[in-house]
């Protein structure tokens, strides 16, 4: 791909265009129609992006794979999306309450550098990085995070109380932040833990 194969690109553009609507419309929060319209939106400038940057030579295949950088650039695009969404709530509503981390918004501006902490991130999972600190069960509670499940649903696996479960999951990703800054992923101004925050306070 980046030496211009098109037939590459074609083929990543099948293999990840249902996830990469899917990955949206699941961070949306809903499935309706116009939910629905703007994960496609959202996917279709997620495409564009990464076509710019194979053009622009801004993908390096040592630092990340494809679909990793894919995914970085519509994590970045989908928090521009919400940004400009708490733009607008703060027209409309005085006093709305923006979700956006500015703070990760700033930190991975960059998609390869957000590649690179995903990357590292699926070795975590993988089980391909021992200085983590982080067990097996520690690992599958993060396919489970990343696979979208609930508080709730977490702790009917783990046959724990919801409390519990709930300190669980802030201390994997805790240990999973600390990791991520010792290898230089993330700086002391991003912790795993905001984004559970963010959802715990939009799910009131």
């Amino acid at each position: 791909m980046v030496a211009g194969d098109h037939t590459g690109i074609t083929e990543l553009h099948r293999r990840l265009r249902g996830g990469l609507h899917a990955y949206f419309l699941r961070r949306l929060g809903g499935s309706s129609s116009a939910q629905s319209d703007t994960a496609d939106e959202l996917a279709q400038r997620a495409w564009i992006e990464f076509w710019k940057a194979l053009a622009g030579g801004r993908y390096d295949p040592a630092r990340a794979k494809p679909s990793t950088f894919l995914y970085a650039i519509a994590a970045n695009i989908l928090l521009r999306h919400r940004r400009e969404q708490g733009r607008e709530r703060s027209r409309t509503v005085p006093g709305a309450e923006q979700h956006l981390d500015e703070a990760a918004a700033d930190e991975f501006d960059d998609p390869s550098h957000l590649a690179e902490a995903l990357e590292l991130v699926r070795r975590v999972v993988r089980g391909d990085e021992p200085d983590s600190g982080l067990g097996d069960q520690d690992r599958q509670v993060l396919r489970w995070i990343a696979e979208g499940r609930s508080e709730r649903e977490i702790a009917g696996y783990l046959e724990l109380a919801p409390s519990t479960a709930h300190e669980r999951r802030r201390s994997i990703l805790g240990r999973l932040s600390a990791f991520l800054m010792r290898r230089g992923c993330i700086s002391n101004n991003l912790r795993a833990t905001q984004p559970l925050r963010r959802e715990e306070e939009e799910s009131r």
